[in-house]
């Protein structure tokens, strides 16, 4: 006969040979039993397994919570503190997942070999794809699959074009493994299957260098006689400035203060504590005043062109002077640099200055590093910064070379 015991007045359990049976008395204490509860067991389980050396299988039934349900909470949840950006590229992941899995898929069948072969898909991706006429309204990943025939039709389209940036896998890997962190955290699966992952473009992507001389001076002059004047003034910036592609192309002519001769990028810093003063250099001042001139304090400094749409601005930019770079240097030259490689010549030049003499807390303000370390500045200087003993030591860094032809 089965035994009866009242736990307490809201869970009862129910007790016969080699059963146990947990009653909730309602939906949110359900919820509870179904998801904290059920991972104790199992947990429990795999450790009395190793204990006692011995194989106990645990059946269960796998919930069917579709995907799109998941990622609907998930998004539903990051909406509230999160810019459009940030949105944007949490919902080009899960499109990914959508199409890859689809939006009925069981989330709780998604294991971690599966998560594996996600981003297996995701390395033969198109760069673009959606721009792409050939593949527009049709099946990505069927394509994808049936590219694996050599001769087959979706082979031929798909070897047209490069595949998208080990990088950018790597940053849809990456929401993956925050939503599905989340899912794990309110009990929706028991374990994110993407929790293991590691990033890939850190090991295969050759690391960038810096710009030799000759390289810029080649650079600026293929780009005087096609006459892209904006596009000479740009680079000659991001050569003295050491920003960041994203940083520079933000700015704004009002983020400018012409008196100081500095731009203070407080608010579009890196991290919370890089405290970031832009000063220009005395060599850079007349290049920056003709980008300036007729616009208006809420123009973009460099390409304020409306033929950018907001979202795909940067990498548009991006796309065409990294296509300038190539034809001005080649391309086996163009494979280890890029626009990223102007901000390393940049910090190699103020460090090496020995004029200069900077301190350690100013070369890190120019670079735009993190000083949270640093006590004095973080909790006694708290950002302050004297700019005018900044623009005298900077004026005295050499970048002359660069411009002789």
């Amino acid at each position: 006969m089965a035994e009866y015991k009242k736990i307490t007045s809201e869970f009862q359990i129910i007790k016969s040979k080699g059963t146990t049976v947990l009653i909730a008395e309602n939906e949110e204490e359900e919820d509870l039993l179904a998801n904290d509860i059920t991972k104790t067991i199992v947990s429990k389980v795999n450790r009395l397994s190793k204990t006692n050396n011995i194989s106990i299988n645990a059946k269960s039934t796998r919930n069917s919570t579709t995907l799109k349900f998941c990622c609907d909470k998930y998004l539903e949840f990051k909406n509230n503190t999160s810019s459009k950006k940030v949105m944007m590229k949490y919902n080009q992941a899960v499109d990914y997942l959508y199409i890859y899995y689809s939006q009925k898929y069981p989330v709780n069948n998604i294991t971690v070999l599966a998560a594996n072969d996600f981003r297996e898909f995701l390395l033969k991706v198109p760069s673009r794809w959606k721009s792409i006429e050939e593949l527009k309204g049709k099946d990505l990943k069927v394509i994808i699959n049936n590219s694996a025939k050599k001769d087959s039709v979706s082979a031929k389209i798909l070897n047209k074009y490069p595949v998208q940036s080990l990088k950018t896998v790597d940053e849809i890997i990456v929401k993956a493994k925050t939503i599905f962190t989340y899912l794990e955290g309110i009990g929706l699966i028991n374990k994110s299957p993407f929790k293991d992952l590691k990033k890939i473009g850190s090991k295969l992507v050759t690391e960038k260098r810096e710009y030799k001389i000759s390289e810029v001076n080649s650079i600026l002059t293929y780009l005087e006689n096609k006459n892209k004047a904006e596009e000479y003034n740009y680079v000659k910036f991001l050569l003295m400035t050491g920003l960041r592609r994203g940083e520079s192309l933000l700015l704004k002519v009002s983020d400018y203060n012409q008196s100081k001769g500095y731009i203070d990028l407080n608010i579009t810093g890196k991290t919370v504590y890089a405290k970031r003063i832009v000063i220009i250099h005395k060599d850079l001042k007349d290049a920056l005043l003709k980008q300036l001139k007729g616009k208006y304090s809420n123009d973009y400094i460099f390409f304020n062109s409306s033929g950018y749409k907001i979202v795909s601005r940067e990498e548009k930019i991006g796309t065409e002077m990294n296509g300038y770079f190539k034809n001005a240097l080649g391309k086996e030259i163009k494979k280890y640099v890029d626009m990223h490689s102007f901000r390393k010549n940049y910090a190699q030049e103020v460090f090496m200055c020995s004029a200069a003499a900077f301190k350690e807390l100013e070369y890190k303000t120019l670079i735009g590093h993190s000083t949270s370390n640093d006590i004095t500045d973080k909790h006694y200087l708290r950002g302050k910064r004297d700019y005018v003993e900044l623009q005298s030591k900077l004026d005295k860094v050499d970048f002359s070379d660069y411009f002789n032809k």
